[in-house]
């Protein structure tokens, strides 16, 4: 449905939307089109007033959208390609998905949409395939998946997400974590861990 609402218009580029408030992307709720974008010192703006959105990061584009992108080195579809069309006044529209988006930009954002995630399906969920010896303590909301291995009884929850090719030695403690590809001993608490790295949030 995006696409051909995107090539039904003239736009220069389609963002899907979703949400309100925060997004720092504004449009005009009536037409869905762009009226201003983050740029290097605040937010673009071609008119006041409008809704903010949130952008998903998914967006139709024509050629002409990628005109100012610079060449042969990094740039931002938004701030390098996107905002000079909405000065130029190129027409960009935007399509509202119904789905849901999470914004996980930052490690408390990433832990949010953990959070989430537990909170819509409670209880304790251990994937097949998922090894989890007898006597560990097993607390809700909680996830293990396939390809996780707890070496010993360990104390697993509440809050928490072990993630496929994780390992957990017996008597770790892990709560409010997230934990992908990693080795875990002793007590994880409030922190997303990503094989070797680690971030701390709250």
């Amino acid at each position: 449905a995006a696409l051909e609402s995107h090539r039904a218009s003239t736009a220069a580029a389609t963002l899907v939307i979703a949400g309100h408030g925060e997004g720092g992307v504004f449009i005009d709720p009536s037409s869905g089109r762009l009226l201003g974008l983050p740029a290097h010192n605040g937010i673009q703006r071609i008119a006041e007033g409008g809704l903010e959105v949130s952008f998903c990061g998914a967006s139709f584009l024509e050629p002409r959208a990628l005109d100012h992108l610079p060449k042969g080195e990094p740039g931002c579809l938004l701030r390098d390609g996107l905002v000079p069309l909405l000065r130029e006044g190129a027409p960009i529209h935007t399509w509202r998905s119904a789905g849901i988006h999470l914004d996980v930009g930052t490690p408390e954002r990433y832990w949010a949409a953990h959070r989430w995630r537990l909170d819509a399906f409670p209880g304790v969920r251990v994937e097949e395939g998922a090894q989890v010896p007898p006597g560990s303590r097993l607390l809700a909301p909680l996830f293990v998946a396939e390809g996780a291995v707890i070496e010993g009884p360990a104390d697993l929850g509440p809050q928490a997400v072990i993630g496929a090719g994780s390992r957990v030695a017996a008597g770790a403690r892990v709560s409010e974590a997230a934990i992908y590809g990693a080795e875990i001993r002793g007590t994880v608490r409030r922190q997303v861990r990503v094989g070797g790295a680690q971030v701390t949030f709250g």
